[in-house]
């Protein structure tokens, strides 16, 4: 499509190459809109797994947060990373499938961005450690 075929109010951004072409800024507050748009609309179309997973996640790292943080509780700790890492597995587990729907094209970006995504967390969780073995 050209720049001079003239389109219709309504387009979406995947019809207008320039929208998706926005600015860096721009670019995120139209990505988080759009975000916030499709959770709104397809978030009560929920199954059993993923209530399931929505619930175990939150619970099983605000358990791992405090019984990292608290010095009496060490000894338990070591079942709070498994029970978190089991409900992380599953909440990834309970979505992955819909990769599937994808073209090959959206599915290597969203392949790239969980990988990113675990990068930022392994970097995360390194920085937090060595803010912890810091501290007296």
């Amino acid at each position: 499509m050209n720049d001079a075929t003239p389109q219709p109010a309504d387009a979406s951004a995947i019809d207008d190459p320039k929208k998706l072409r926005a600015g860096y800024f721009q670019n995120i507050f139209e990505t988080f809109t759009h975000i916030r748009q499709s959770v709104a609309s397809e978030g009560n179309r929920l199954r059993n797994a993923d209530y399931i997973s929505i619930i175990c996640l939150p619970i099983f790292s605000l358990l791992l947060a405090v019984f990292a943080t608290n010095i009496m509780l060490t000894s338990y700790r070591p079942l709070f990373v498994l029970g978190f890492f089991g409900a992380l597995l599953y909440f990834i587990g309970a979505r992955i499938g819909v990769l599937k729907a994808l073209s090959a094209r959206h599915t290597h970006l969203v392949f790239n961005i969980i990988l990113a995504t675990f990068m930022l967390g392994c970097t995360f969780a390194l920085a937090i450690f060595e803010v912890m073995r810091t501290m007296p």
